[in-house]
Parts: C-alpha cells; sequence; structure tokens
C-alpha cells in the first residue's frame, strides 16, 4: 500500500469528532455563506444580480470584487419582494433572504415566478432546497463552528478550490466556554474582521468534522420548541408583520415592540440581540422599511442551548 494515500498511525490524539453525517448531504461544501454567491456567479455568465437592501454587507463586499453589476431592491412590511417580479429578465441572478428562516412558504411560491432564483438561507440552516432553485446555508449562525458553508446548485465552477484550514480560529468558541460571551467577545468580533480576508475556498477538514457530528434533530426540536413557546407568549404583541408557521425550527424569534428601551433592557439582563444589519442605517433612509426592520427587529435567541426556563425569563423581561 502506497502510504501517502492513507492517514498516519499512532501518535498523539486529535480532536475526537463523531463524524457521523453532514445535514446537507448533496451541497457543495464550502467556506462561508459569501463564498456560495461568489461561486454562483463566477459559475455562470449573468452580468446583473439582484440583491435586497436589507441584508449582510458582507455580500455586497463580495460582489463588489465580482464582474457583475447589484440591482439593490426594496421589501414590503411583510419582508416580501416589492418589485413586479413579471419585469425580471431572464437573463440575470435574483437573490431573496429567508429572513430569520420564516418565509418557506413565499419562497416557494417565488421559486415558480422567477428564473435564477438564489435563496440565501444563512438564517434557515433547517429549511429544505427547493429543487432546480440554488440555496446557501451558514452554518455558524446555528451552531459553534468557526466557519462552513454549504451551497445546494446544479452549477459547475470548474476551478480546484483550496481547502480553508480553520484550526487557529477557535479561540472565541473556547474561550465562550472557559469565561463566557463578554469575555470571548472582542474575539468573536476579531474572527468576524479576519473572515473577511477569506476568498472562495472549500470547507476545512475540521469544521468538516465538526458538522458530521452534531445532532441536528435534537437541535431542530429544540429550537422548534422554544420558538413556539415564545410565539405562545408574544405574538398578540407582536408588531412584526409576518406569518409564523409553527412548524419550523428557525434562527431567532423576530419580535418588534412600539418600546424603544427593550433593546437596551434585554441586553442589560444579558440576553443579547444582534441588529440585522447595521449597514442598513448608511445605506438605507430613515423613513425607509429597511431602516425600520434594522431598528425595531428584536431577534431573540432560541437556540438548542436553552430551555423553557430562559424562554419564560425572555418573556417576562419583555411583558413586564
Amino acid at each position: 500500500m502506497n502510504s501517502s494515500k492513507r492517514n498516519p498511525i499512532g501518535g498523539f490524539f486529535e480532536l475526537e469528532l463523531s463524524k457521523v453525517k453532514h445535514y446537507h448531504i448533496d451541497a457543495v461544501n464550502l467556506n462561508l455563506g459569501r463564498s456560495c454567491l461568489e461561486y454562483i456567479v463566477r459559475s455562470t455568465k449573468y452580468k446583473t444580480i439582484y440583491v435586497p437592501h436589507y441584508t449582510c454587507s458582507v455580500l455586497f463586499d463580495r460582489l463588489a470584487t465580482l464582474d457583475i453589476i447589484v440591482e439593490r431592491y426594496h421589501l414590503n412590511e411583510r419582508l416580501e419582494i416589492d418589485l413586479n417580479l413579471k419585469q425580471i429578465k431572464g437573463d440575470t441572478l435574483f437573490m431573496y433572504t429567508n429572513y430569520f428562516g420564516l418565509k418557506d412558504k413565499y419562497i416557494a411560491a417565488i421559486s415558480e415566478m422567477i428564473k435564477n432564483l438564489i435563496i440565501d438561507n444563512c438564517q434557515a440552516f433547517f429549511s429544505k432546497p427547493i429543487e432546480n432553485v440554488n440555496s446557501f446555508y451558514s452554518p455558524r449562525k446555528f451552531f459553534g463552528v468557526p466557519d462552513g458553508a454549504y451551497l445546494v446548485t446544479e452549477k459547475i465552477y470548474t476551478k480546484v478550490l483550496k481547502r480553508d484550514v480553520s484550526s487557529d480560529r477557535l479561540k472565541h468558541l473556547t474561550e465562550r466556554i472557559e469565561y463566557g460571551p463578554q469575555k470571548a467577545f472582542k474575539n468573536f468580533q476579531n474572527h468576524e474582521v479576519d473572515l473577511n480576508n477569506e476568498g472562495l475556498k472549500a470547507m476545512s477538514k475540521l469544521t468538516s468534522g465538526m458538522l458530521q457530528s452534531i445532532n441536528y434533530e435534537k437541535a431542530a426540536k429544540i429550537r422548534n420548541d422554544n420558538y413556539r413557546f415564545l410565539h405562545e407568549k408574544l405574538g398578540a404583541s407582536n408588531n412584526l408583520k409576518l406569518d409564523f408557521e409553527l412548524n419550523l425550527s428557525p434562527m431567532v424569534y423576530p419580535y418588534v415592540s412600539n418600546k424603544e428601551y427593550l433593546r437596551a433592557k434585554l441586553i442589560d439582563n444579558e440576553v443579547f440581540v444582534a441588529t440585522y444589519w447595521p449597514n442598513v442605517f448608511k445605506d438605507c433612509s430613515i423613513d425607509s422599511l429597511e431602516y425600520n426592520f434594522a431598528k425595531n427587529i428584536l431577534p431573540l435567541p432560541i437556540d438548542q442551548r436553552y430551555g423553557k426556563k430562559e424562554m419564560e425569563f425572555i418573556a417576562q423581561l419583555i411583558l413586564e
């Protein structure tokens, strides 16, 4: 046997991972969600892509490095496309975000109407891809991994991709275990900045192993249970105009209140709620819906680390 074609035997132990299976088994395994978008652009010849104003700046930053025109579009109050879909030409790419993992039904509807559709499922890890629709996922929004992304597509990019390396990106993950989120937050921020320097690569061996070791069925159930609980407690006072399907396992429970101090109150009580996305404040006018979304939507944590006790605490803080 040629020793170069097998793994070394013996020596010290590596990090032990169970490596059962990936959740998205038919996907292209890449390093970042933004790399998935680049992969699609590079594997097609289209010169224009539609992207919503209300999305993360890293996607716009990556698209700016590619030979493609970016057309930004607005959303309505239901976080749906505010365009006449019949006017969208068939020779363009069109990206829509599965906001908070709650727009599955809407995506199914528009997939029948829009050619060359790309679904950003970074906030919807457990949403199933639709046949013949490009979909990409960012598992680090749902699990404790340093990077990694899944792209479900029929497009083929012929260039051989360099494999990413993730072993130097674990500090914020391990520090959170040892010291808590406040102590680890600075390294988390540094980690996010460092990822901006990474181009299109294949998923690292470490991240791949970590993603094959997660109990996805358990995580999905806990998320759904927490999501249902918060909606039962807070749905009547939630000013966000969405259809809250209750059979999903979304990233967060998005909540909108007329109490402007509520975000600060939650954070003061160590319920950390992000802002999606700060770039909107400079890119959109103050009277736009996108500005309102970024300012007022509170993405309440519902993930698999927490249970009924934590959900009751969050609901109590909001309803007091």
